[in-house]
């Protein structure tokens, strides 16, 4: 029974991957204001300011947005010496989460 838990596991696991692509937007970072503030706030952390909008005057503490999806980017940010593309890879369209480079 074990061994087989692979093999129910796999179309699953495929079909999350077809629908996670099929996801992604083709719109510009920034489109939408929430995709641009994770990605500000995802580089703020990745560049060690802090959870900080390094885009306003005095970059203030951030306090709207919850760090969660900030620091998931910060880390791919990081892993990927800091290309802004893997947004696209790990974003998909829903409300909160439209991020996207070309």
């Amino acid at each position: 029974m074990k061994g087989n838990s692979f093999f129910v596991a796999l179309p699953f696991a495929i079909a999350t991957l077809v629908v996670g692509l099929l996801a992604i937007n083709p719109y510009p970072l920034g489109v939408l204001h929430d995709d641009a503030v994770y990605a500000i706030l995802a580089k703020s952390l990745a560049t060690g300011h802090g959870y900080r909008y390094l885009n306003l005057p005095g970059e203030p503490p951030a306090t709207h947005f919850p760090p969660g999806y900030p620091l998931f980017l910060a880390a791919l940010w990081r892993m990927s010496a800091g290309a802004a593309s893997t947004a696209r890879w790990n974003t998909a369209d829903t409300p909160s989460r439209s991020a996207s480079v070309t």
